[in-house]
Parts: structure tokens; sequence; C-alpha cells
């Protein structure tokens, strides 16, 4: 009698794990795909957006009345506005850009300087040879002109190219910045090459 009892107590455990197993592992009701999508909504709290962006390739030519260059297609142009209102540059012509998957900027400008006869005739130029600590110097050849180019790297906003150029009572700034010193650098090889003066 005992082994009759033992016998029916493990054939109703043995069922009670067969059961268990057949529903814990029984196929799942598949959910289309309003449903996944709901779903995945109610997790993240916000819309799903399964396609990437598509990457923005090639280079667009910036054509001034005093310079002209090739810069990233990705990048977008920038007004500097004060109370509102775009900014009124003192300058002959200006042009500024960012690339926001890098965080790298870049401005540019040329200004009327009738009175400099050397690049060391400008406070821009003359600032940053003061200063040796902070910045270093190098030459730049670009469209048979000679300029300078001087570079600095500060913790809190990055690294920074600035180049120099006079030409015709002319002077023309191109600054490069980023937190990114690899992206600093290739936007400055991009660009810098293609640089062409009017003058």
């Amino acid at each position: 009698m005992k082994k009759i009892i033992l016998s029916v107590f493990l054939l109703v455990i043995l069922g009670l794990f067969v059961a268990a197993f057949l529903i814990l592992n029984r196929p799942q009701a598949t959910l289309t795909a309003a449903q996944k999508q709901q779903a995945l909504e109610n997790i993240l709290g916000r819309q799903v957006v399964l396609k990437a962006a598509p990457v923005i390739t090639g280079n667009v030519l910036h054509q001034g009345k005093y310079v002209s260059f090739l810069y990233p297609k990705a990048a977008k142009a920038f007004i500097l506005y004060t109370n509102g209102q775009p900014y009124q540059y003192n300058d002959l012509e200006h042009f500024g850009f960012d690339l926001s998957d890098s965080h790298t900027h870049f401005f540019s400008e040329v200004i009327a300087y009738p009175s400099a006869q050397t690049l060391s005739d400008y406070s821009g130029v003359r600032l940053r040879w003061e200063d040796t600590t902070t910045y270093t110097q190098t030459t730049v050849s670009v469209d048979n002109q000679q300029g300078l180019e001087f570079s600095k790297y500060d913790m809190t906003a990055g690294y920074e190219k600035t180049v120099f150029f006079l030409l015709n009572g002319k002077i023309y700034t191109f600054v490069f910045e980023s937190p990114d010193q690899q992206a600093e650098n290739d936007l400055f090889n991009l660009l810098i090459p293609t640089i062409k003066f009017a003058d």
C-alpha cells in the first residue's frame, strides 16, 4: 500500500513538472508591427525612429566676394544674432558654419586694413606673438600667399587654429575650433588648401 501511495505521489509530481514545462514553453503569440511599435514607444517614452539619418558627404564651394573655399556639405551655416537682429559686422566679408556631429566651428572674415604693411601690424597677430605660452606659430602657404597659423589648446574650450593672411590692404582670418583635435585637423586640412583669393 505504501508503494502504491508513493508511486501515485511521484506520478502526480512528475505530472505537475510536465504541465509546468508545457505551460512555460508554449509558443508565444506574435505581435503585429503596430503592437511592436507601440510596445517600443511605451518602453522608450518617445516615438521610435528606426531609420538612421543619412550621412551627408561631399563638399560645397563658398564663393565670397574676396575669398572662396570648399567646406563640408554637412555643415550648417550660422548667422550671429544680437537682440533678435542679425549682427552687423564691420568687415568686408564673413562666413561661419558648425559641424554638429563633431561640435566643430569655423569662422572667416575679411577686413580692410590699408595701413598694414605686414601681418605684424595687425593686433590679432601681435597678441598671439606675445602669448608664446598659449600659442604655437607656423607658416602657411595658400594660393601663392604666405600666412601665419596660430594653434592653441584650452582645457575648457578645446582646440583652436587661427590663420591670417595679408593681401592688398586686407586681413583674411580663418578660425577653426573643436573639442576634438582630429576633427579640427580634418576640417583644416580640407578647407585651407582650397582657399582662393579674389584679389
